[in-house]
């Protein structure tokens, strides 16, 4: 009986129990950490991009106000040229000419247009006003004609 009261009290000692279960919680608690800062970030990155959304919508909204002001004024000019044009007391008017001259040369194309003509007609006037003339030709002189 000696000889079996040594290996009895061998093989009665196990290890601790607490030892186990910390080194069995540790990759649990790292794990959940690392979900956590995830879904943290997910959340903050959800609510950045729900802010630019509410800008944007805020910004078309705004954008679909100034067109509906913009064909507002449109019209309300469309209405006044049609009113003034189909005026028969108007048409021969120096003040409606005028008048109706000054509103269209706020539009940049008739504007342009206008100022393209003008600018065409001066060079034609000036280059006609410097073109010799056949009494100016000097005699032994060359030109061209």
């Amino acid at each position: 009986m000696t000889n079996s009261s040594p290996t009895t009290t061998l093989a009665s000692t196990s290890p601790p129990p607490p030892a186990q279960t910390s080194f069995i919680v540790w990759p649990h608690a790292v794990w959940g950490l690392s979900l956590m800062v995830m879904a943290g970030a997910f959340g903050i990155a959800l609510l950045r991009q729900q802010q630019r959304f509410r800008a944007l919508e805020k910004q078309h909204r705004f954008e679909k106000f100034r067109n509906q002001e913009f064909k507002k004024r449109l019209q309300l000019a469309l209405n006044t040229i049609r009113k003034m044009e189909g005026n028969p007391d108007l048409i021969h008017s120096r003040e409606f000419n005028l008048d109706y001259l000054r509103m269209r040369m706020a539009e940049a194309s008739f504007h342009n247009t206008i100022v393209n003509q003008v600018k065409n007609k001066v060079r034609d006037q000036i280059a006609l006003a410097l073109r010799e003339g056949p009494t100016q030709q000097v005699v032994g002189i060359a030109t061209r004609s």
